[in-house]
């Protein structure tokens, strides 16, 4: 006598919390404010301040790791992936108001006038980037009260 087997059913896919062209756009805005500021670190360095030229660097390559880390999804596991999008938001937002500072009251050793086009695009693109985070909880919040 056979003993039959019951059929598997193929898994479906894990829902995300958060949707993957949120987090796609995520990724290219941290793409562009990190390579805006990675580009201009050595000058902001030469020029103008070792710090601002440091805080540059530091910002921009934690901002693309934590952005890498939050658009991954919840594959390393849900709180990874908002502490990524927090710090990553908190790294544009904390661009944004240095840049303020910058240029109305100043900053330690450095204060500036000018307003450069790449400079302007930076702001854009940090403002939509916590835009996108707000999205993002919005998102998560609405996807797990249902």
């Amino acid at each position: 006598m056979a003993v039959s087997q019951p059929m598997s059913q193929p898994l479906e896919p894990e829902r995300q919390s958060v949707a993957k062209p949120l987090r796609a756009m995520a990724m290219t805005a941290a793409i562009v404010v990190g390579g805006i500021h990675l580009a201009l670190a050595q000058q902001r360095y030469e020029l103008d301040s070792a710090w601002i030229g440091s805080v540059f660097v530091a910002g921009a390559l934690v901002l693309i790791v934590a952005t890498g880390v939050a658009a991954s999804g919840d594959r390393w596991g849900r709180p990874l992936m908002w502490g990524g999008w927090t710090v990553s938001a908190a790294i544009c937002a904390a661009f944004f108001v240095l840049f303020v500072l910058s240029r109305s009251v100043g900053l330690p050793g450095y204060h500036r006038s000018d307003v450069p086009p790449e400079q302007v695009l930076a702001l854009v693109v940090e403002a939509a980037y916590v835009v996108t985070f707000l999205a993002a909880v919005a998102q998560a919040r609405r996807s797990s009260a249902h």
